[in-house]
């Protein structure tokens, strides 16, 4: 007794959580748990039910048992309603056993009968995997009881059954559950369930259900998770044993839903009944598509049979809700053009666009709720009937020639028109001695009707050039696909003799007539002169144009003279049409000025000639461009070609051809350009009339001339300008307007550098800007020049004879020292230098020149040229070379290096950091000491000279302290007092001040 209190205590505590009290439990956690069980058996088994693995376990061989396990004794109260809960398996999936429970107020083996006995508790166990049985009773007295579990009866297999979690429950009375539940979608896919059951009207215990408190219902998308939803407590559900139908309109979702029902009365509860309802709602998605069938009907059109799918669910689907997307293809071909991203039209579909004499295949794709299904694919069609114009064929699909009608007439003929990549052809080759071709091809028969002009166009070729290959062509038109009933197109233009394929050589045009309505068919008949060369044909065409005239072709304006806003406007009057017969009248003739018609002439006579003066007030200067159109009816010809021109004052443009050279004697600069046509000078090549010209040297922007009448223009102010590279600007003229500038080439202009004792001159190689006043030399034998790497910062000889000056120095009496570095590209081969001074940048030296110490002997003239070094370079490795020279004839030199190639190639030469330094100079010795040409004056401490004379004055230690054009009178006030050197034009003396 005191063991099955410590059970009950232990359950209670479960049993306050769970909600209902536990009057016994039983887990099997141990052997001992079934000491208090009583075990036996009875019929011809001879096994008991055993402890195992936390649980009972029964088995015996294949005979029928009754084979007993029995609780200790529970105390059950009469008017109370008990529950029993108990799992059970077997150890595999075959076999089943027949596990009973029974009441019984005795567990004596003995004393048990249960024979005709009803039982509380039965079921077939069966499968491995653990089944929760449960069943209520209750008591008519008060005592203790014994559930007895049973497996009785014939056993068909020798697996386990196994008995674990016993348990009893006080529960509360309650309804039966409810009967006959059924749940139904909603019609044409709407979002509701019409639910129906039966009410119960017997409680869980047999008795008679006096009423009903409430009812839930409740839904979810699964069968295992459903959520309340209505609570119905209205009279009309909560009849017991009534029939009642309920709609649930709000359903939030397409879809399966589940539902379930459970009846209170009281504090008592039913069981859940559980129903499955289809899919609520429209369909989520569709079956696949079925056939898709293509026939014609008797217009000849398409027409493709299908059935809308119904849903994947079973579900309803609203047509207006389906669409469709059709797509054709011809039948050799792999892709698909979509005719209909997605009908939804009536079916069947039409295809009223099918082209006659094709064979087509069709594609079919359900499109419903954003999602296109699997395309179905109809059978070939094959469309017939009669092409309508236009019509055309390219014979992209080889089926197309299906429907031609190919023949060969004539004797010796052996070969047809047959298919061949996209286009058709014929061969005969001469076989068997034969030269000749009679072969046909027409087309499906096509509708043509009386009173229109057609153009039928067409591309030919042969394969290979030569007369011998030349083939005739004929195109022909008859009623009928026959030899006989064609009629021929071009017969004065069917030979065939370009082999290019180019629509600009291949393509052919001809217009033509029919004399009545009709179907007619189009013939191709080559004829004639054969060989091995085939002909093809492609690109077929048929369209309606209208009769027009011929284009004028000899449309022509002239501009008024003198820049009048006037022009002179020309042609002739077509006499043809475009389907080659003879006008016979015209309309009118219009004259469009820049696309708007400035004019119109009424019923001119073809081939008349037209004069037109075009001077309205509308007429400005500028380009204008004419084109005439003329009428038949109210059928436009095409537009002549274009007339342009100017009209009227043009504007100015920048002069040609500008050059700036100076002069022999190095006193001026020669400025020359392309003048200006006073007719035809203009920005646009019209008139400009008379023109002066502003010449403007840069970057010092002195205006040299500001209405000079041409070129050339001379700039004679050059004299004491710095040292630098000038350009010239140059400038049409009229009145306030000019042109943009011309710009010339840069000339090196200003005084030479001049050092004194001890000072250097050295070029900054870092950029370029130094280069500016370098001289590269050409001629007929020098054709290459020196160049500036921006990138490596030094001066590149390239790989040919060239030389290259250094700006102008003067040097006067003593020694110089030039300090230079130099690289040879390719160390590996020498290359050869010669570096000299020059009296101009036009001169070079004979690298075989010996040098000697005293090269510079004193004489009146500066010599030409005067060798420093020849130096060979072998070195790819930069290397600093220095030269001293000596100067005894002072005046302006240049310093020259010269490369000089063997048989026209070596090592290009790199040469930078070019430096000149005065060692020992003086502007002293071997000057005269009187000269006619200049008296100083001591009193006005000025030079008393020739006007116009060039006067320098150097200071003892040679350095330039004044120069100047004289005006006859030369002021020394500002130097100091000391020995100078003046230097009046060529000759040079000293005085003392």
């Amino acid at each position: 007794m005191q063991k099955r209190l410590s059970l009950l205590i232990a359950s209670l505590g479960i049993l306050a959580q769970a909600g209902a009290q536990t009057v016994y439990e039983q887990q099997f956690n141990s052997s001992s748990s079934i000491d208090d069980f009583t075990i036996f058996h009875k019929g011809a088994g001879s096994r008991d039910w055993t402890y195992s693995s936390s649980a009972l376990k029964f088995w015996d061989s294949k005979v029928d048992v009754e084979a007993w396990a029995m609780t200790p004794a529970i105390e059950f109260e009469a008017g109370k309603v008990y529950q029993l809960t108990y799992d059970s398996r077997i150890s595999s999936s075959s076999g089943t056993h027949d596990l009973y429970v029974y009441l019984e107020t005795t567990n004596d083996k003995e004393s048990i009968d249960i024979e005709g006995k009803d039982y509380i508790s039965f079921a077939t166990i069966s499968g491995s995997s653990t089944q929760t049985k449960t069943a209520k009773f209750s008591v008519t007295d008060t005592g203790n009881y014994y559930l007895g579990f049973v497996d009785k009866g014939l056993l068909n297999t020798m697996n386990d059954v196994y008995l674990d979690n016993i348990k009893v429950i006080e529960v509360v009375e309650g309804p039966l559950g409810v009967t006959d539940l059924t749940a139904v979608p909603g019609e044409n896919g709407e979002a509701t369930a019409t639910l129906t059951w039966t009410n119960p009207s017997m409680t869980d215990m047999g008795n008679t259900l006096d009423g009903i408190t409430k009812i839930e219902v409740y839904r979810g998308k699964t069968s295992y998770s459903t959520e309340l939803v209505y609570t119905l407590d209205d009279e009309q559900y909560i009849t017991p044993g009534a029939e009642v139908t309920f709609v649930d309109s709000e359903v939030p979702e397409s879809g399966v839903h589940y539902y379930e029902v459970r009846v209170y009365a009281g504090e008592g509860k039913s069981p859940l009944a559980s129903v499955k309802c289809d899919w609520i709602g429209k369909d989520s998605s569709l079956k696949a598509l079925g056939a898709v069938t293509a026939s014609l009907n008797d217009n000849d059109e398409v027409v493709l049979e299908f059935d809308i799918p119904e849903g994947s669910n079973g579900a309803y689907v609203d047509p207006a809700d389906v669409a469709f997307k059709i797509e054709r293809k011809l039948k050799s071909d792999y892709s698909y053009t979509v005719l209909e991203a997605a009908y939804n039209g009536e079916l069947p579909y039409i295809d009223t666009t099918a082209v006659p004499f094709n064979i087509y295949t069709y594609r079919v794709s359900t499109v419903y709720n954003n999602s296109t299904g699997t395309a179905k694919t109809s059978n070939d069609v094959t469309v017939t009937g009669c092409a309508a114009v236009p019509y055309t064929q390219g014979f992209n699909d080889i089926n197309a020639f299906s429907f031609f009608t190919t023949f060969k007439e004539g004797t010796g003929i052996y070969e047809t028109w047959k298919y061949y990549s996209y286009n058709i052809r014929y061969y005969n080759g001469g076989r068997y001695g034969d030269d000749t071709a009679d072969a046909w091809t027409i087309t499906p028969k096509i509708k043509l009707e009386a009173g229109k002009v057609y153009q039928l166009g067409y591309d030919s070729w042969i394969s290979s050039e030569g007369e011998a290959n030349y083939k005739d062509l004929f195109v022909t038109v008859g009623t009928e696909p026959t030899a006989e009933a064609q009629k021929a197109l071009n017969e004065g233009n069917a030979t065939v003799t370009n082999t290019s394929t180019a629509a600009a050589d291949s393509h052919r045009e001809l217009v033509f007539t029919v004399d009545a309505d009709g179907e007619y068919y189009i013939g191709f008949h080559v004829y004639g002169q054969t060989s091995t060369a085939y002909i093809y044909l492609d690109n077929i065409s048929l369209v309606e144009i209208k009769e027009i005239p011929v284009a004028v072709t000899d449309l022509a304006v002239t501009p008024a003279e003198e820049a009048a806003l006037e022009a002179t406007v020309t042609w002739t009057n077509p006499v043809t049409a475009n389907t080659g017969n003879d006008i016979t009248s015209l309309t009118k003739a219009e004259l469009l000025r820049d696309g708007e018609v400035i004019y119109t002439k009424e019923n001119p006579v073809p081939g008349e000639k037209e004069i037109y003066t075009d001077n309205d007030e509308a007429l400005t200067a500028g380009f204008h461009t004419y084109t005439v159109v003329t009428y038949i009816g109210e059928n436009a010809s095409d537009a002549s070609d274009e007339a342009t021109a100017w009209i009227g004052p043009d504007a100015l443009k920048a002069v040609e051809n500008a050059k700036a050279v100076i002069s022999d004697d190095a006193s001026s600069v020669i400025i020359s350009f392309d003048a200006l046509d006073t007719l035809t000078g203009g920005a646009n090549g019209g008139y400009v009339g008379n023109v002066a010209y502003k010449v403007v040297r840069m970057p010092d922007a002195v205006v040299v001339a500001e209405e000079a009448e041409g070129s050339p223009v001379t700039d004679d102010s050059i004299e004491g300008l710095g040292l630098g590279a000038y350009y010239y600007e140059i400038y049409a003229v009229r009145g306030d307007e000019e042109s943009e500038a011309a710009t010339t080439g840069k000339v090196v202009l200003g005084d030479a550098i001049t050092l004194g004792n001890g000072e250097s001159y050295e070029f900054d190689f870092s950029n370029g800007d130094f280069f500016e006043l370098w001289t590269n030399t050409t001629d007929e034998n020098v054709t290459s020049k020196w160049s500036y790497s921006t990138t490596n910062k030094y001066l590149d000889s390239s790989f040919s004879h060239s030389i290259v000056f250094t700006p102008k120095f003067m040097f006067l009496k003593g020694s110089y020292e030039l300090e230079y570095i130099v690289t040879s590209y390719n160390g590996s081969y020498s290359s050869s230098m010669s570096i000299f001074l020059a009296s101009h940048t036009a001169a070079s030296v004979n690298p075989e020149e010996e040098i000697t110490d005293s090269f510079m002997v004193y004489s009146e003239d500066i010599p030409e040229t005067t060798l420093i070094n020849n130096l060979t370079v072998k070195s790819g490795v930069p290397t600093t070379y220095t030269d001293n020279f000596t100067v005894e004839t002072p005046g302006n030199y240049y310093i020259g290096f010269q490369h000089n190639p063997d048989d026209n190639w070596l090592p290009s030469i790199r040469l930078h950091d070019v430096k000149v330094t005065a060692r020992e100079v003086t502007g002293v010795e071997n000057v005269g000491i009187d000269d006619a040409s200049a008296i100083y004056d001591f009193n006005s401490d000025a030079l008393i000279t020739e006007a116009g004379a060039h006067v320098e004055v150097y200071g003892i230690d040679g350095k330039l302290a004044l120069s100047v054009v004289s005006d006859g009178n030369v002021s020394l006030a500002g130097l100091g007092h000391g020995v100078y050197i003046v230097r009046i034009n060529a000759a040079s003396f000293k005085i003392v001040k």
